[in-house]
């Protein structure tokens, strides 16, 4: 993390601290007084209560989304809701989805309230990490994929951001240029290629975008995702390798390149069988993946060196950054089917 990017956190942190906008928005939901927070990173997250019911409550610095970025993950997210899709309600206050909160420097926090999602969460190493929850996992993503074909976005509010706008797809603002010509040379090379692939109606919309098993809960028999801060425009076969890539990452974090090749075979059996209940998998997917397995590594490497300072850098994470670092650089995706 740079010592700007870590000011300005800890700036926010102190905002929100020395702020009433906490309890503020609990009066405003209605929410008893006991909260806990779940997570920090880009977002505040806290699980609530209302009258015995867990809820969500997320609160946003300007500095990390817009009001109108919101607005349009939120319009998204309602319209999957209202399409049946098991996705967090998002709960009113006053008529509005979303509560803006000044802050004394004049910016703003804002926020939203959700349902909780059922179930609970899995690790790679649970004994339901299994071919049940990769059929299921591939059902879900299915069935946003065949909502989000028929979705427009609100032209009052705008439309979220394509999947070229992340900043983090240019490693060139955040790692070192010593060293990494070749990652900076083959990361331009992979995302021009990328901009070649047809983007029509069945292959390219509004996805979630980081479905990982840390992204939901499961109940044994259905997948409930959450966090959909990161939606964007993008390739439907996209959506399709970020579960696959992240299993493969942790659960074969110690394999062989053939028990990750192994692996992940078995689980897009799975995943694949479980979407293809609910539509067709997108035209060229299996062809588009290394891409976006490529592409993924890229995000992950450039994200790792944006937020981790090196003084900060476990041994562990060395090993993946270096596997990251080598995989780009002979433009390796973190596994290959037969």
């Amino acid at each position: 993390m740079s010592f700007l990017e870590a000011n300005m956190e800890k700036y926010i942190q102190e905002l929100l601290d020395g702020s009433s906008i906490l309890k503020d928005m609990k009066n405003t939901y209605g929410l008893e007084e006991d909260c806990r927070l779940l997570g920090d990173f880009e977002n505040f997250v806290y699980e609530v209560n209302k009258g015995g019911t867990p809820y969500i409550l997320r609160l946003t610095h300007q500095s990390h989304r817009s009001f109108h970025n919101i607005a349009a993950e939120i319009d998204w997210l309602s319209h999957l809701f209202s399409e049946g899709i098991q996705v967090p309600e998002v709960m009113m206050a006053s008529g509005e989805r979303i509560i803006t909160a000044g802050c004394r420097d004049g910016s703003s926090f804002y926020a939203c309230l959700f349902s909780k999602a059922p179930g609970r969460p899995i690790k790679v190493t649970d004994r339901e990490f299994d071919k049940d929850l990769f059929r299921s996992w591939g059902r879900i993503i299915a069935q946003m994929h065949e909502a989000t074909a028929n979705y427009k976005a609100n032209a009052e509010i705008g439309a979220r951001p394509g999947w070229d706008e992340e900043d983090v797809l240019f490693p060139e603002r955040y790692v070192p240029a010593e060293g990494h010509a070749r990652i900076i040379a083959n990361s331009r090379e992979l995302i021009s290629r990328i901009k070649t692939l047809p983007a029509g109606k069945d292959s390219f919309g509004l996805v979630h975008t980081d479905l990982h098993s840390g992204n939901f809960f499961f109940d044994g028999k259905k997948v409930y995702p959450f966090d959909f801060d990161d939606c964007a425009y993008h390739w439907f076969a996209s959506d399709i390798a970020i579960p696959v890539y992240y299993s493969v990452l942790y659960r074969c974090k110690n394999g062989t390149q053939q028990e990750k090749n192994a692996f992940a075979a078995g689980f897009l059996k799975e995943f694949a069988s479980g979407y293809e209940e609910i539509r067709q998998l997108p035209p060229g997917w299996l062809d588009q993946l290394p891409l976006f397995l490529k592409l993924r590594d890229v995000v992950l490497y450039t994200v790792l060196h944006k937020k981790i300072a090196p003084e900060d850098r476990s041994t562990g994470l060395l090993s993946m950054m270096a596997d990251l670092k080598g995989r780009i650089e002979d433009k390796q995706p973190i596994f290959t089917l037969e």
